[in-house]
């Protein structure tokens, strides 16, 4: 167990003391990459595998390194804000599961139920640290880059995903930029990366042209709340296969689409056409969202469909005569994906569509014409 003796002549000797100690001395919300996010579905992932029903209960995988600025840091008077580098998903999910287990086993008078949460007990009194001492924002930095590609390779789920990896680097950047006074180009940044990173063979190798992908995605995805919407969407459903998973993906859709406001069309497309069966997510590869000699690009497609609609609504169905308010009625509804979801066609078909009783059987026969030549708002 820790002794703050034992303590300062390690790290003056090593820069290092290896004990036991409590699970709470750490900064549970602290993070030494704020700003990245992190997904609850695969913070639980992790937990299943690690401390799920059946599982024994016996220690927290991995040491929890923490830092401190010099070997006399008085490392008892900051318990629960201590520096945490160490990757956050294996202590979130050791939190999350235990919560689960107390929620499910506290009223419980299996004897097995009470040895269960006294392993809890057991484990947050009793974790491994590391003890280093490193100074500056910078160092802490890497070090806890380093920490996380050397876990990668035990757990998938602590694993950067791609639009996780464009936010780390554009913040990185940016922090650089307000530290340095300069401006960095992207060859500066992939410079930082190998000469302090140790890239695990698990993750994408940073390099100048990976660099650049994932600035351009992060100002051009990353920015635009319903755009990452899309990104959380699909990766609730599909985990770490989602098709937007891969920094290539996300630079086509960026690439074939004409602005941010065709690229949410194209996006939210994807989105809604795997939700309703009609596409499959593994079937949007690179070649599919680029297109070739014999086949159209599915990003030219999507936009091609949202300009129908717009046709129809604007211009062919004003000429035909189509009633005013009903068709002032179908632009608005048919806008986005989530509108249309909600007033047309709804997913679990618990949606209120009695307003379209109140439309005329010619306004009804158009805006189906609209449904049957470009798919409507799901752009089948």
């Amino acid at each position: 167990m820790f002794d703050s003796k034992l303590a300062a002549v390690a790290l003056r000797r090593e820069g290092k003391y290896i004990c036991g100690g409590n699970f709470f001395w750490q900064g549970i919300l602290d993070s030494p990459t704020p700003g990245v996010p992190m997904r609850l579905e695969r913070v639980m992932e992790l937990g299943n595998f690690l401390f799920g029903s059946g599982k024994d209960l016996t220690h927290l995988p991995n040491m929890i390194t923490v830092l401190v600025d010099n070997a006399d840091y008085p490392i008892m008077a900051h318990k629960g804000s201590l520096k945490r580098v160490s990757p956050e998903e294996p202590c979130h999910a050791a939190i999350f599961m235990c919560a689960d287990d107390i929620a499910r086993l506290q009223h419980d008078t299996n004897p097995e139920a009470k040895q269960r949460l006294m392993r809890w007990r057991q484990i947050f009194l009793s974790c491994c640290f590391c003890f280093e001492v490193t100074r500056g924002d910078d160092a802490m930095y890497w070090r806890a880059y380093n920490l996380r590609q050397l876990v990668t390779a035990e757990y998938g789920a602590v694993r950067r995903t791609a639009w996780q990896m464009a936010y780390e680097l554009a913040l990185f950047k940016k922090a650089k930029e307000q530290e340095t006074g300069h401006p960095l180009t992207k060859k500066q940044v992939t410079d930082l990366y190998q000469s302090n990173g140790t890239t695990s063979k698990h993750s994408d190798a940073i390099t100048e042209n990976y660099v650049g992908t994932a600035l351009s995605v992060y100002d051009k995805n990353c920015c635009v709340p319903r755009l990452v919407e899309c990104l959380e969407s699909q990766e609730a459903s599909y985990n770490t296969h989602s098709c937007f998973n891969t920094m290539s993906n996300l630079s086509i859709i960026i690439a074939k689409t004409d602005d941010v406001n065709m690229r949410t069309w194209v996006m939210e497309s994807i989105v809604d056409l795997c939700r309703s069966g009609q596409l499959n997510n593994d079937e949007i590869t690179k070649g599919v969202l680029t297109g070739g000699s014999a086949t159209v690009s599915l990003c030219t497609l999507l936009q091609f469909k949202r300009q129908v609609i717009t046709r129809y609504l604007n211009q062919e169905f004003t000429v035909f005569g189509v009633d005013h308010e009903d068709l002032h009625k179908f632009r608005d509804v048919t806008k986005d994906h989530a509108s249309y979801r909600h007033h047309v066609k709804p997913f679990n078909g618990d949606a209120d569509t009695t307003w379209l009783g109140r439309c005329k059987p010619s306004s009804i026969l158009a805006l189906r014409l609209v449904e049957a030549c470009a798919g409507g708002a799901s752009a089948c």
